[in-house]
């Protein structure tokens, strides 16, 4: 049978093109998602070092609000030596590679300040992130907890 050449036939289906342009779209999606994902995995990773950082200087100055007013740290200005760790981890930390995170902590005396017969106490928490390998940056990084006595 011949159809006439004005005669509109039923079309089943869809068309090569019209499936391309949907696959495309698709693509496109997914790919977005993949990279909303990574995105959010970086920063579940950042914001649980500055959490074990924090919790670091947290326990320290609230050891040293503890001592008595005149303990030796508390009679002269400046970092106390004797409060200065370095390469600290937490312990039963979940990171996936503990050679990537260690943390530093110092604390820092400033008498008379903000005002008179005032000691404010400084506590620093640097870390750096990143293996430092092709392609990745180390990342210097510092968390301050400080209170005033």
């Amino acid at each position: 049978m011949r159809y006439p050449l004005n005669s509109a036939r039923k079309q089943d289906g869809f068309t090569l093109l019209e499936v391309m342009i949907a696959m495309m779209m698709l693509g496109f999606g997914l790919l977005t998602m993949a990279a909303a994902q990574t995105s959010a995995m970086k920063m579940n990773s950042q914001s649980q070092f500055v959490s074990q950082a924090t919790y670091l200087a947290q326990e320290r100055l609230d050891e040293i609000m503890m001592r008595p007013t005149n303990d030796p740290i508390f009679q002269a200005s400046g970092l106390v030596p004797a409060l200065t760790e370095n390469d600290l981890q937490i312990p039963g930390a979940a990171v996936a590679d503990p050679e990537l995170v260690r943390y530093d902590r110092r604390v820092t005396v400033f008498l008379n300040q903000p005002a008179n017969f005032q000691i404010t106490i400084a506590v620093d928490v640097d870390w750096k992130s990143g293996a430092g390998g092709v392609g990745v940056a180390e990342v210097f990084r510092t968390v301050r907890v400080q209170s005033v006595r």
